[in-house]
């Protein structure tokens, strides 16, 4: 049986804590680990985990408030390389029981022990867990030019392979987006493979307390967006991958499109590059608005 550690980041997470929690203990056919790092919660999400952790479901520790992006690459960070598998996991969600299964299964259809991840398609719920809607995101990453633009996987959803964090673990990044983008893109860019899964791996609840999540935002905040501070983020947050992992990335199409992407903000020829990709699977409004921050160097 598999040996799979979640890291969990929490914040004031009280309301939804438990039932998550339980969904990861009750993962099939795997032997679940779960490490905990609090990001300076001020309710009852310390005594939740205390009481697990008495029960030896769980360890967890706790520090200053660093947002999710930080707090989840503190997690690789503190994740120790013996495990075979680990995965991401939000503080409100709801884990189908074979959650971790399909995605391992995808995984060792291949043998090779490059980096790898794998992720499912999600059930939008309300705060009750009533459907909202499915979300299909598989398949999106057959497309990866159309990722540097719309990047659409959770970090929820992804289970990724030893070998992957034992290549994460060397650099902490500097520039981040958020800890799902930045693993995504290091393991392409260091020629690791990405799967996924057609099945519906978990329900994704949507409330008024989400810390990340699937929000609707206002035309005025999308034109704020689009328009930025020319401080190009994702190009930033790429050029540092490229230059931290040098030693580890693999030519090819995808290492070529990230450094024609990392550099776009000063050069009018990768500029055109960029805004030459293609919509194949991405939202239109999603890819419209990507490039137009492409155009005004906000991407």
């Amino acid at each position: 049986m598999k040996k799979v550690l979640v890291l969990l980041s929490t914040y004031n997470g009280e309301k939804y804590l438990k039932e998550q929690i339980e969904s990861v203990l009750g993962q099939r056919d795997v032997e679940i680990s779960i490490l905990v790092r609090d990001d300076g919660s001020t309710d009852k999400t310390h005594t939740i985990l205390e009481e697990y952790k008495k029960e030896g479901k769980l360890e967890w520790y706790t520090g200053e408030n660093l947002k999710p992006a930080k707090s989840f690459v503190n997690l690789v960070s503190n994740a120790e390389i013996i495990y075979d598998y680990y995965a991401f996991c939000d503080q409100d969600d709801f884990w189908y029981s074979d959650k971790i299964s399909n995605a391992i299964q995808e995984m060792e259809k291949d043998s090779s022990i490059l980096p790898k991840l794998c992720y499912c398609n999600i059930e939008l719920v309300d705060k009750d867990r009533q459907h909202l809607e499915y979300r299909k995101i598989s398949g999106r990453c057959d497309f990866f030019e159309e990722m540097l633009l719309t990047y659409c996987v959770p970090g929820c959803t992804m289970v990724f392979n030893k070998s992957l964090l034992n290549i994460v673990k060397k650099r902490v990044p500097t520039r981040l987006t958020m800890h799902d983008c930045w693993l995504y893109f290091v393991c392409v860019a260091t020629g690791g493979k990405i799967y996924s899964t057609e099945k519906v791996g978990i329900q994704y609840r949507q409330h008024g307390g989400n810390v990340v999540g699937t929000t609707h935002i206002s035309i005025k905040n999308k034109i704020k967006m689009i328009l930025g501070k020319r401080k190009s983020p994702r190009q930033k947050m790429i050029a540092e991958i490229l230059e931290q992992f040098a030693d580890e990335l693999k030519d090819g199409k995808e290492l070529e499109s990230f450094r024609t992407f990392s550099k776009y903000p000063n050069s009018f020829l990768n500029k055109m590059k960029i805004l030459s990709i293609k919509n194949r699977v991405a939202p239109r409004r999603s890819f419209i608005k990507a490039k137009l921050m492409v155009v005004f160097n906000s991407l």
